[in-house]
């Protein structure tokens, strides 16, 4: 049975310090969520060297949750929401038209 979309979570953290007195170099991210599972196993295929999946934990067949370590430089925090940049709907219209330029260009 997976897990209920009330119940998924995700949280990261480490120790600021290794055992040996030494400044940690690396933290732990536990998840149940799908979609972070999903972005961090890309995560680990594309950085093999940084990201590792840690534990897989089932409930039966199903995988309910990972466990993930990376570089604790993986982490960072901002003082506030980044805003879009507001545009007109003229602006907008103007846009549309190149990013369809731009995939008809891709497409061939």
């Amino acid at each position: 049975m997976r897990t209920p979309k009330e119940e998924r979570e995700i949280s990261a953290g480490g120790y600021t310090y290794a055992p040996d007195g030494t400044r940690a170099s690396r933290m732990r991210v536990f998840t149940s969520d799908y979609s972070y599972m999903i972005k961090l196993d890309r995560y680990c295929e594309e950085n093999p060297d940084e990201w590792k999946v840690e534990r897989v934990n089932h409930n039966g067949q199903d995988i309910v949750s990972k466990e993930y370590s990376c570089p604790t430089s993986c982490l960072s925090f901002r003082k506030k929401t980044v805003k879009g940049r507001e545009m007109t709907e003229e602006e907008k219209a103007r846009a549309a038209e190149r990013m369809q330029t731009a995939r008809n260009a891709r497409l061939g």
